[in-house]
């Protein structure tokens, strides 16, 4: 029997050591006075003096008070109450010999035995306790009771077993101890190596366990957070923009503790000792003392540090704006030598006209209706070309930073067609559009028109060599909430092969150095970044892309940090 303890664990478990000792030094000290006076009372042949009595308690008493300094080690003070009950066996194995081996005496001796063996975590302890029972089995054995009223060796029987009684209790006591500390240090062990930092507080809160990644996270000492006056054992809390101090209210423990309810990845921003900012993901767990209960009596708090991981993702969205901005030039200088000669030809018309009207002028054979119809012309030709520059403009100029707006749908599409109206010419693709005039949506109209773009440009692609029969057909349908576009070319649809690649950033079915294959990546990654769903819809005969958008968004502008 012995007990081999961590250096980590045995201060607490001592200090509870020397709990337990007070508490049953006070009760012995009472119970021996009171169980002496009655016995005394009753029997007068088993008389212990007021003096003797008093004495004991006076000693149970001083190892009582000797558990209350902290200078004094658990081992002392424990073999101090060995002593003391070894002493009081003694007195009572006595009387129990000097009354005839009266069994009341034997019964006291038992309950002495248990109830002090029972407190024990010390070999030497125990045997300290049963030494008068060893000594006087041996004293018995060698001069037997000439008038016994009990039968001596049923006596020794009952002692024996008393004390086998007592040393089990007190093996239990130290098993239970050894198997309880033995789960707690491997739970510390699993807890101590996880990445996440992890604290338990109380409803205050109070931090009451914090483990070794939580002070590595917050660059502070398990000290540090015990002293922390914050309401949260996480010290200050920043909104996401690292400025705005989170209320008490706002905090992931305070809504959990609230609401009885998990709150799972709450992104906030903490400042440790030397103001650096740390990005955390914050999860807060209610606990309850038991199922039935509505009181959360705790809340355990797990974040974890993603601070890299945003650096990391805004590298990421600086790569996928270079990429949507060459995205954009790549599109523009596709269609540069067709926007050149959609603006050349209406060029000619004015320079003809205003030509024709000069002539006119100076020859003298002109009326005002002629020169009405010609100033007419140029001018309708001067919209035609104004309109293909603003075409140009709404789809190169950088539109990441813009907020949503109510935009006419209707309105997007023809400046897009305007913008590849020489592309599908030139391949005699025709294009019809399906909707209501008025349909609005909620959207970044730049971003929304490069979706259109890539669309368009790559069903003229597919369909251009085919012999007849190229067409492009653009469908609107909406409800209150969503409205559906469909994109559908004269194609035969997405061969089954690569229908769950086509959208994966970098595959296309083009010729090498005529595509990226970001562009459909790109549509995507629009599309969901404004709520929506991309998808390809199977439905059709011929190709068909569809994009699901809700009418009204819930944000001001478009997320940052959502790439494909």
């Amino acid at each position: 029997m012995k007990l081999k303890l961590p250096t980590g664990s045995q201060t607490e478990l001592f200090e509870t050591q020397k709990s337990l000792i007070r508490v049953i030094s006070l009760v012995s000290a009472v119970v021996v006075f009171i169980a002496g006076t009655s016995l005394q009372f009753l029997y007068a042949q088993s008389e212990m003096s007021f003096i003797l009595r008093l004495g004991f308690a006076g000693l149970f008493l001083l190892t009582a008070h000797l558990c209350t300094r902290k200078s004094i080690p658990v081992q002392k003070v424990e073999m101090l109450l060995a002593f003391a009950g070894s002493l009081l066996l003694t007195r009572v194995l006595s009387q129990y010999y000097m009354s005839e081996l009266n069994p009341v005496h034997l019964v006291s001796c038992g309950l002495i035995i248990v109830g002090l063996s029972g407190v024990f975590i010390q070999k030497i302890s125990f045997c300290t306790l049963l030494l008068p029972v060893a000594g006087y089995t041996v004293f018995t054995l060698l001069s037997p009771h000439p008038s016994a009223k009990f039968p001596s060796g049923l006596g020794l029987i009952l002692l024996a077993c008393a004390s086998t009684v007592g040393y089990f209790l007190a093996w239990q006591k130290i098993y239970l101890i050894q198997n309880s500390l033995s789960h707690e240090i491997h739970k510390n062990t699993v807890i101590n190596n996880l990445h996440e930092g992890i604290i338990l507080q109380d409803t205050t809160g109070r931090a009451l366990a914090i483990n070794q990644a939580a002070c590595q996270i917050l660059n502070m000492t398990t000290e540090q957070i015990l002293k922390l006056k914050d309401p949260d054992a996480l010290g200050s809390l920043y909104r996401e923009d690292g400025v705005t101090l989170c209320t008490y209210d706002e905090r992931p423990s305070t809504l959990a503790k609230e609401s009885g309810r998990v709150i799972k990845n709450f992104p906030m921003i903490a400042r440790g000792p030397d103001q650096q900012r740390l990005h955390l993901e914050v999860t807060a767990i209610p606990i309850f003392p038991n199922t039935s209960s509505q009181v959360v009596e705790s809340v355990l708090i797990t974040f974890r540090d993603v601070t890299e991981l945003r650096k990391a993702q805004v590298v990421i969205e600086n790569h996928r704006l270079q990429v949507l901005a060459n995205s954009k030039l790549t599109s523009l200088g596709e269609m540069a030598a067709g926007i050149a000669h959609e603006i050349n030809n209406p060029l000619t018309i004015i320079l003809g006209r205003s030509t024709q009207i000069q002539k006119m002028i100076e020859t003298g054979k002109t009326t005002p209706d002629e020169i009405l119809q010609n100033l007419a012309k140029i001018t309708s030709t001067t919209l035609r070309i104004s309109k293909i520059v603003k075409s140009m403009k709404s789809l190169s100029r950088d539109t990441e930073n813009d907020e949503y707006q109510k935009s006419n749908l209707r309105a997007i599409i023809d400046d897009v067609i305007n913008i590849s109206n020489d592309h599908l010419q030139k391949h005699e693709v025709h294009v019809t559009v399906d909707m209501d005039p008025l349909t609005e949506l909620d959207c970044n109209p730049g971003l929304i028109s490069q979706v259109f773009v890539n669309l368009i440009s790559n069903a003229t692609d597919a369909i251009k060599e085919f012999p007849t029969d190229r067409w492009i057909r653009i469908q609107v349908t909406g409800e209150q909430q969503k409205i559906k576009i469909l994109f559908t070319d004269s194609g035969p649809g997405i061969p089954a092969a690569i229908k769950e690649k086509i959208l994966l950033p970098f595959f296309t079915t083009k010729e090498a150095g005529k595509g990226t294959g970001i562009g459909l990546s790109l549509c995507r990654t629009i599309v969901e970044n404004h709520g929506g769903r991309f998808y390809i819809e199977d439905s059709l005969p011929n190709t068909c892309f569809a994009l699901e958008l809700p009418t009204t968004q819930t944000q001001k502008k478009i997320p940052l940090i959502r790439a494909a």
